[in-house]
């Protein structure tokens, strides 16, 4: 059976992906459609390269391709369920190379996950199976992308289809004529180098560039190659423009590649047109558009970063010739063109391509081609650059070499204590003049900040004037998406600007230049404000608000300015509440901890109600995060979020435990940890000896005994994970594996180790649960006997011995039909082997001989057959076999038929918990019969027919009032067994099989101890549980009171109980939650009844 698996409607389907690895796999073999991908091409492509062939499956996979075997995690979803994504329009060859234009933010996040897929033009989305598509998405937690993508494609004339032939646009058959008839019209690619035009014939257009150009012209291919442009059809239609515009080419290598592109193509010979044509200026200029400036320039001056930018760019140069001729505005260029403007600018020793560069830098577009960068993108690169400055990753080494680039990074950047680098320490540390340092931030400073002058300018109009903090929200409509580091480094750019604004590292938002006076005075009032807590009530946030005041009467700040401008750039108010509008999600979360659980919270099982507070007091700060996200960003602040339970937290403030209280615990503590044979306890020790002292302190659990000692005992105690601690200095032995401590525990006793021994030393001293020592016996651990263990390398085995062994056993075998019992091997020949125990002997021959012999739950096995191995999981899972064995037999098995077969096999103690077996018959509290889902044929349609007869079956009885139904009586009294749909292999119905068919259903409550009684969730009086049934039958049928023997009758009468009433629920301790009440002299009564009778 081959490995790779297509679909029908797939095999003539042209494969189409721009993956480079998938293009040289299919190049390679010859591959043109989907039919023609083997399994002996894709074995020939793992020999020659594995990590090629896994990338190129990966890919395949994706395309709806399904592999079977180990390849099978690779596979498509089922291509017959779901929808397709194919193109709208007429699809021509041409237009199946055509990029697929994302927006920005798709680009941005999804770009990565496109390249790697190959998705990138109009044919490598045509065809598109989406359920796979989400499913890829899904794994790569880009879940959430998958909507907005789809949204995308159908605006570009993408269309989903439900069908994979509903819509063929590109078959073979159809593909090979299209491509017979466009090489037919091929037309002539056509490459401008300013006045010259050159034409490339359609017959070399597919050639790559690569090699074919001389060494000294390998800058100029390596930036083409770069940015996706390979072959002669794909080169720039204005190459001369396009080589302009990178830094690191000049005029020469310009006019060089022009000179041999045209000898490549005059030595081709096969043209019938001429390869270059001269076109003079007045042609060009007509032919060229205006000049597009982005509409963040437009209306600014052409001086206006003179004041910043000084020298270093060629813009100061540029801005005093455009002045010259008369323009005062970048939004005049609009009125030149390319030519028209460069023969203005340019005279002898201007650098072309340092022009080219400054106008791209400003977006500045000299061929007329409009495209406008959106505000917050501007912002987006400038916080990348600013990040990038944080950790000294240079993103721009074409124009600002290392040397310059670091010495800006250690003046900008002030670090995590907020400290520039003097000029001094760094003219030291590199061996030169301080001038030559300050020099070398200039120089850097100006060429990284000229890119990011519109949008400085634009946050300085935004900020100028208005004599208020402004946030970058208020500007444009982003958020600051910063770290501290970068804030910082933001706060030291604008400040280095020295445009008369600055940033507020406190308030987080820009303010006017006469407001930076007093700024040293608001970060100290705003530190006051913050540094102990997030959050205010209204009255303790004005009190300390006036203690500010009061404490520093010479103060500059103005009372109205606090609480016009600072209160509310800091604080939010949600429910009367003072929340601080910014923070890391750490802080933002604890405020609204602190806030509105002070009393604590199971914060991971009650997750919902706490991220729903966090999620309405900041609707805007955790946009897609789920509540995992949001309460583990909280139980991060590990210093003010303490564990008191397990699971369950609470502040640090509303812990009302004193040193003194615990001072005696933590004493007896040390002395137990320094006699333990462990380097770590659980406290639950410390708990149990003195619980009456901490029941009085409000202690009652480990969880909280450790908290307490974490605040109070550092200098006695290291702490590991709740509840456990080690001596101070025990850290790194206490840190050891379970695992390994255990294993080595085993290894030293140098014997048996009895089970009670194990669990005696390390649940009862050590404190583990019984599931840390179960998890940990390995593969090194085996079972010795019954209750006892060893670890293997204890065993005194001989190698010999146990080869002798293992022919015995296997000659054995071959004379028998069926598995045997382990046990068939006597003592004696045991004892060559060096093993006195069958046990360690069938754990040995798994380990040894796993190719011998099959094995299946212990004593069986039998001789190894390779043809089972796919149903070795089977043998040894108990729950499978007992599944195949019902299964097999397609009838009713009883319990004592099972526990005989698999006492045959070594399984004593029968249990059923699969979903695919049902109850068919129960009686005395125990399971009696049988049988297997797919024996009754419980199929869909069953399945509903099925519930439309319990439906009417409840229908009736409601309408009758009825609220209940007690399923033997309806099974013996009604029609039901009739109107059921038939099961079969002559399976008869039965009440049991009926109530284990209901059970799963969420609608359906069985209630009782007998569980014989079943309640639909829309019953008249609202019954949920057996409480609520009681406490019907206790008022219908006694007004809401009466004896507990009479109550017991009754409930005995109606099938909820069988004995007696404590069985279900006894409330003699007045739990108001309960609707009933149970008293000492007998009788049941409820709760208004038991009111109204004490305030008798």
């Amino acid at each position: 059976m081959s490995v790779v698996s297509i679909h029908s409607d797939m095999k003539n389907r042209i494969i189409r992906n721009s993956n480079q690895d998938v293009k040289y796999f299919i190049n390679k073999y010859n591959l043109l459609t989907y039919g023609q991908l083997t399994e002996e091409n894709l074995l020939l492509l793992h020999k020659e390269n594995a990590t090629l062939f896994y990338d190129v499956v990966r890919i395949f996979g994706f395309l709806g391709v399904r592999f079977t075997g180990k390849l099978e995690q690779f596979s498509a979803l089922d291509l017959n369920q779901g929808s397709f994504l194919y193109y709208e329009e007429n699809e021509t060859d041409e237009m199946h190379n055509t990029d697929v234009a994302f927006t920005y933010k798709i680009e941005r996040f999804l770009s990565p996950f496109m390249t790697s897929y190959g998705l990138q033009t109009i044919a490598d989305f045509s065809g598109l199976h989406l359920p796979t598509l989400r499913n890829h998405l899904e794994k790569l937690n880009f879940a959430s992308w998958y909507q907005p993508l789809i949204e995308e494609l159908l605006e570009q004339h993408f269309i989903i289809v439900s069908k994979l032939d509903e819509y063929k646009p590109i078959v073979m058959d159809s593909v090979l004529s299209s491509e017979s008839t466009s090489n037919a019209k091929a037309q002539p690619k056509i490459v401008y180098f300013d006045d010259l035009m050159i034409t490339i014939p359609p017959n070399i257009q597919s050639r790559k560039i690569e090699g074919v150009f001389s060494s000294s012209l390998l800058r100029n291919v390596n930036c083409l190659i770069s940015d996706g442009f390979t072959t002669y059809g794909q080169l720039p239609e204005r190459l001369a423009d396009y080589f302009r515009t990178k830094f690191q080419i000049g005029v020469g290598k310009i006019n060089r590649f022009k000179l041999e592109l045209l000898k490549n193509l005059e030595e081709d010979g096969n043209h019938t047109t001429p390869l270059a044509t001269k076109i003079d200026s007045e042609t060009r200029v007509q032919q060229e558009r205006p000049i597009h400036v982005p509409a963040i320039l437009f209306n600014k001056r052409i001086d206006l970063f003179n004041s910043v930018i000084t020298k270093y760019t060629l813009y100061p140069e540029i801005a005093e010739r455009l002045t010259q001729l008369g323009i005062s505005k970048w939004g005049e260029l609009t009125g030149y063109t390319k030519s028209e403007l460069l023969e203005r600018l340019s005279k002898k020793g201007t650098r072309m391509n340092r022009l080219y560069h400054m106008f791209e830098t400003l977006e500045i577009n000299l061929n007329g081609e409009e495209s406008e960068t959106p505000l917050e993108v501007l912002w987006e690169r400038f916080c990348s650059d600013m990040s990038a400055i944080t950790k000294n990753n240079n993103p721009y080494s074409e124009m600002l070499d290392e040397g310059v680039w670091d010495v800006l990074c250690r003046r900008i950047n002030k670090g995590p204590l907020g400290r520039e680098r003097k000029l001094q320490g760094i003219a030291v540390e590199k061996g030169v003049t301080r001038e030559r340092i300050r020099q070398l931030e200039l120089k850097g400073f100006q060429l990284f900040m000229f890119r990011h002058m519109p949008l400085i300018y634009t946050i300085y109009e935004a900020v100028k004037g208005k004599h208020k903090l402004v946030k970058i929200e208020e500007i444009l409509n982003v958020q600051i998406k910063l770290n501290e580091a970068g804030e910082s480094v933001l706060a030291s750019l604008i400040k280095k600007c020295d445009l008369g604004i600055a940033y507020s590292l406190t308030s987080h938002a820009f303010l006017e230049g006469e407001q930076t006076l007093i700024q040293e005075e608001i970060d100290e009032f705003v530190t006051y404000l913050l540094s102990k807590r997030r959050w205010y009530y209204p009255n303790r946030l004005w009190e300390k608000v006036n203690d500010f005041f009061e404490n520093n009467p010479t103060t500059n700040i103005r009372p109205e300015y606090v609480k016009e401008q600072i209160i509310p750039s800091l604080f939010l108010v949600y429910d009367s509440i003072y929340f601080v509008t910014d923070g890391t999600k750490r802080d933002l979360t604890f405020a609204v901890f602190e806030a509105f659980f002070p009393y604590g919270l199971a914060i991971i099982k009650d997750s919902k109600q706490f991220t729903d507070k966090v999620l309405s007091v900041y609707p805007d700060k955790f946009v897609g995060n789920d509540d995992r996200s949001i309460y583990s960003s909280l139980l991060r602040n590990e210093e003010d979020v303490l564990i008191w339970d397990n699971g369950y937290y609470i502040p640090r403030s509303s812990i009302q435990v004193s040193h003194e209280d615990i001072e005696p615990m933590m004493a007896w503590t040390v002395q137990l940890l320094k006699n333990n044979q462990s380097p770590q306890i659980r406290l639950t020790r410390t708990l149990w000896h003195f619980q009456e002292d901490l029941a009085r302190i409000s202690i009652t659990n480990a969880y909280s005994l450790y908290t307490c000692f974490r605040l109070y005992g550092q200098e006695y105690f290291d702490y590991i994970k709740a509840p456990r601690i080690c001596l101070k200095g025990g850290l790194e032995a206490a840190r050891q594996p379970l695992s390994q401590m255990f294993q080595e525990y085993m290894k030293n006793q140098k014997r048996k180790v009895s089970r009670k021994e194990i669990f005696d030393l390390f649940k009862g001293q050590m404190g583990w649960q019984s599931y840390h020592i179960e998890q940990r016996f390995g593969d090194q651990i085996i079972r010795a006997g019954v209750e006892e263990y060893i670890h293997i390398d204890n065993l005194q085995v001989s190698e010999k011995g146990l080869e002798a062994v293992k022919n015995w056993l296997a000659r054995k075998l071959e004379s028998v039909d069926t598995v045997v019992s382990i046990k068939i091997v006597n003592r004696a020949i045991m004892k060559m082997a060096g093993v006195d125990s069958y046990q360690i002997l069938y754990n040995l021959f798994e380990r040894e001989y796993p190719d011998v012999f099959s094995f299946y739950i212990y004593p069986k096995l039998g001789l190894f057959d390779p043809s089972e191995q796919e149903e070795a999981s089977i043998r040894r899972s108990r729950m499978a076999l007992l599944e195949n064995h019902i299964l097999s037999g397609n009838k009713v098995f009883y319990r004592s038929e099972l526990e005989s077969y698999f006492q045959s096999i070594g399984w004593n103690n029968f249990i059923c918990n699969s979903d695919n077996l049902i109850i068919y018959e129960f009686k005395n509290d125990m399971a009696l019969a049988f049988v297997h889902t797919a024996t009754i044929g419980w199929t869909e349609q069953k399945q509903t027919s099925f519930f439309a007869v319990i439906d009417e079956v409840f229908d009736t009885y409601h309408a009758q009032g009825q609220v209940y139904l007690d399923m033997d009586a309806v099974f013996l009294q009604t029609d039901i067994e009739s109107r059921l749909p038939e099961l079969d292999n002559h399976v008869a119905w039965t009440s049991d099989l009926i109530i284990s068919l209901l059970k799963p259903e969420e609608r359906f409550e069985i209630l009782g101890f007998v569980g014989r009684i079943i309640i639909r969730d829309d019953n008249p009086v609202g019954i949920a549980n057996d409480q609520d049934l009681i406490h019907y039958v206790l008022i219908k049928d006694f007004g809401g009171a009466t004896s507990m023997g009479k109550m017991e009758k009754r409930l005995q009468d109606i099938n909820l109980i069988n004995r007696n009433m404590r069985k279900i629920h006894f409330n003699d301790e007045a739990d108001e939650e309960m609707p009933y009440v149970t008293t000492p002299s007998l009788e049941i009564m409820t709760q208004e009844l038991y009111s109204l009778q004490k305030r008798g």
